[in-house]
């Protein structure tokens, strides 16, 4: 398994073709390890609660998203939310609606004010939030355009 953790190790074979795998250099190893950092800090400092599932499949989605600029193929499947299915062994309307409950629990127990302005963008309104992929996207391009560091822990992806 080289140098690499488990879970790591799981999460990149989960989503990067197993021979771009095996030629993984450690620099190649350090990116994908800081861009997955980045995903769980930065979801954290939304205030998603970890023991909803919904966390988890945000979590894998964003990471999806942040993967897709790099030099690594995804694996191949029509959707990001298909592509976790798969990897989970479970049906897609289930991850859309643990991600959808893990949304609208963030905006119960946060001002939507405050997330549109973390977020950059205005997509939670007093009376609607965004849909799964609509949030996913504007997290993910919020990690990738990150310039400062929005928490002591929030880093740039390299």
């Amino acid at each position: 398994m080289r140098c690499i953790d488990k879970p790591l190790y799981n999460t990149i074979c989960g989503y990067i073709e197993k021979d771009q795998y095996e030629t993984l250099d450690i620099d190649d190893i350090r990116c994908i390890s800081s861009i997955e950092v980045d995903t769980s800090e930065f979801i954290n400092y939304l205030g998603i609660r970890s023991k909803l599932k919904g966390y988890r499949y945000i979590k894998e989605s964003i990471y999806i998203e942040l993967l897709r600029d790099t030099k690594y193929d995804i694996k191949e499947d029509s959707t990001t939310i298909a592509t976790i299915a798969n990897k989970n062994n479970t049906e897609k309307t289930n991850i859309e609606r643990s991600i959808r409950y893990a949304i609208q629990d963030l905006k119960k127990n946060r001002d939507y004010e405050e997330l549109n302005q973390i977020l950059g963008r205005d997509i939670f309104s007093k009376n609607d939030i965004p849909t799964n992929m609509e949030f996913v996207f504007c997290a993910a391009e919020k990690i990738r355009n990150s310039k400062t560091r929005i928490s002591p822990y929030m880093s740039k992806i390299h």
